[in-house]
């Protein structure tokens, strides 16, 4: 089975797989992956979150099997990447349009979810599963594609957002009233509801926000790319409106915590890349080449810099919506427990 790593230009040459032998080569090493340390978060994580974001964003890897997603043609698409100890990982795969920027495929907004969430909860209850934003050089990605141009013109490399591909879970389109009175539901709806409302998850397409099928609830938003400043769409809203009239006590405290300088913080610049004397977009820490200099863009490149976080205007409506929420609290329309 071909294979293409991301170490860099060096990389053996492969033909370009097809879909039906990456779907098979998928499927068995999703069967044959090694079983995980001590301390995984089976049956949803191989392995610790932490520990997979670290692998996701750092660690060289093989793709092993690459199949779209959803239909023929998919913008995304499932691959399985294997490290060099053995351990395989699935991912979403997500190669970002020409520009950084396109509808429903814009990778600051899924990172700004995924960095949300750590201001009012505990890892334990991260609603996001483990996002990073990957370069990969152009050279390498063209054994998948070989007509593929790179991210941005004038460089020698291709953005993919990686997200962890969740197991043991179906979709869940709304609450079950039923469950409501069950405290370990409500709090992991809560959770997770608290989100989708701050981000606006504009995209209620079956499959966006997933529940564990095991009966313990937990609950996951898995695509987050129609959020924040997106139009709506057309194939429904709901997870962008509050559902539920409790929530927790502590939950709550955390965000009366939250300035908006802090969102500035932590959302305005999700990701920042330099390009190399030799073309290559090269990640660098947030603020490294200085304060965002469109705020107004969320995606911006120019002068060799690549800047991607949320607008003034979007950390604004994002301010004003947890403003609402904890007014609502006040108010006794949200009640805490």
């Amino acid at each position: 089975m071909p294979t293409l790593s991301p170490r860099g230009p060096g990389a053996h040459s492969h033909p370009r797989t097809t879909p039906r032998v990456a779907r098979f080569v998928l499927a068995a090493l999703a069967a044959a992956a090694p079983s995980a340390p001590a301390g995984a978060q089976a049956p949803h994580y191989a392995l610790p979150p932490v520990e997979i974001e670290r692998r996701l964003g750092e660690e060289p890897f093989e793709i092993s099997g690459m199949a779209d997603n959803r239909w023929e043609g998919d913008r995304t698409q499932r691959a399985m990447l294997r490290f060099r100890d053995g351990i395989a990982l699935p991912v979403k795969w997500a190669r970002s349009a020409r520009g950084g920027f396109e509808l429903n495929n814009q990778p600051q907004y899924e990172l700004a979810a995924y960095r949300l969430q750590s201001l009012f909860l505990d890892r334990e209850d991260w609603v996001v599963p483990p996002t990073v934003l990957r370069v990969m050089p152009l050279g390498v990605y063209r054994q998948l594609d070989s007509e593929l141009e790179p991210t941005f013109e004038g460089t020698t490399s291709v953005l993919v957002l990686l997200q962890y591909w969740l197991n043991a879970v179906e979709p869940l389109e709304k609450p079950d009233p039923a469950r409501l009175d069950d405290a370990r539901y409500l709090r992991r709806l809560s959770h997770l509801n608290v989100l989708t409302h701050l981000i606006r998850h504009a995209d209620s397409n079956a499959g966006n926000v997933l529940i564990a099928r095991n009966g313990e609830p937990r609950m996951f938003a898995v695509d987050n790319g129609v959020a924040f400043g997106s139009p709506d769409s057309p194939r429904g809203t709901f997870w962008k409106d509050l559902h539920v009239t409790r929530l927790p006590a502590g939950t709550v405290d955390r965000l009366r915590a939250i300035d908006r300088p802090t969102l500035a913080r932590v959302l305005g610049t999700v990701a920042e890349l330099r390009v190399t004397e030799a073309g290559r977009l090269e990640p660098v820490p947030a603020g490294a080449t200085g304060p965002r200099r469109r705020p107004h863009r969320g995606i911006d490149f120019a002068d060799g810099v690549v800047q991607m976080g949320l607008t003034d205007r979007e950390v604004t409506d994002l301010w004003m919506r947890l403003q609402h929420l904890l007014r609502r609290v006040d108010a006794g329309e949200i009640t805490t427990y």
